[in-house]
């Protein structure tokens, strides 16, 4: 193992590690575990929305907001904004990406659709941006359906980009061929191989179903306040069963289906007699290393 990878397994261990300690401190400051049972009986007879979802949706609040489409598009929202910056600074001050698939499988997709256009996307943002502050914004508006403000942001921003990826303006030619060509190259260089490819189609089906049953309208099937296992309510065993599950899910995807391991073969495609001067960003020409490997 290199110095890389110990310090982002370092980063890691102690992230979870901190995680862990602090729960312990707390459980044992109010009193152990019967007492902190104890205590979330007497919670949940007072205020029962904490301990269930009130339903699939409402159009108004009589059970508490988070029904189960408000929970899975919140964490739509929390996703984004707690990884991204999260994983970015991961990023930026590690010297070696190999260990991150074991951090993304603890811890945490893209879709490239190729047939985005430019005034799609852009479209399909400003579109998002207004409908997340319309039904954030505006008390009146606020989370209509009990759906998180940005589920209606992705919601829109997505059929926006494709009707008007779609309907409005199409590349040129040269802008097309630009585009092949960069999605040929993504395919080359992170594309599954054959024997892989044949499990995409169970991937997808069963990371949706993870999804609908964890965070989405599954978890009314764990949500009963007259079932208790353990001295906790049905609905958090459901949620830590689920969490497990989620694990092994993403191992599956950072690893066996490569969504976060080294692109294979980037030299080798990049470094050709036709692509020489090829860069996949603008304005920077790519120069393989020359430094000796360790």
């Amino acid at each position: 193992m290199k110095d890389g990878d110990l310090d982002v397994s370092a980063l890691c261990i102690l992230l979870m590690a901190g995680i862990a300690v602090l729960g312990g401190i707390v459980l044992k400051m109010v009193g152990g575990w019967e007492a902190f049972s104890s205590g979330l009986r007497a919670l949940s007879a007072s205020k029962p929305q904490f301990f269930e979802v009130p339903g699939l949706f409402q159009k108004i609040v009589p059970g508490g907001p988070w029904t189960a489409l408000m929970i899975l598009t919140y964490l739509f929202a929390l996703m984004g904004i707690q990884s991204s910056p999260a994983f970015s600074m991961w990023a930026f001050s590690n010297r070696d990406p190999r260990p991150f698939p074991w951090q993304q499988a603890i811890a945490s997709s893209l879709i490239v659709w190729p047939r985005l256009t430019r005034q799609g996307v852009v479209a399909g943002l400003i579109v998002g941006l207004l409908a997340v502050s319309v039904t954030y914004l505006f008390p009146e508006y606020r989370y209509p359906l009990t759906i998180h403000s940005a589920g209606w942001g992705i919601f829109l921003n997505l059929l926006v980009a494709v009707l008007v990826s779609l309907y409005g303006p199409q590349p040129t030619a040269e802008e097309k061929a630009k585009r092949d060509d960069f999605h040929r190259i993504l395919r080359e260089t992170c594309g599954l191989t054959p024997h892989k490819k044949k499990w995409l189609g169970i991937t997808w089906v069963f990371t949706i179903f993870w999804f609908v049953m964890a965070i989405g309208p599954g978890t009314l099937l764990g949500s009963n306040l007259d079932v208790w296992i353990a001295g906790v309510p049905l609905l958090w065993i459901w949620q830590i069963v689920w969490w497990l599950i989620g694990v092994g899910m993403m191992v599956w995807l950072c690893f066996y289906m490569e969504m976060s391991t080294m692109p294979r073969n980037l030299e080798k495609v990049l470094v050709t007699e036709e692509r020489k001067s090829l860069s996949i960003y603008p304005g920077i020409e790519y120069a393989p290393s020359t430094s000796p490997k360790a």
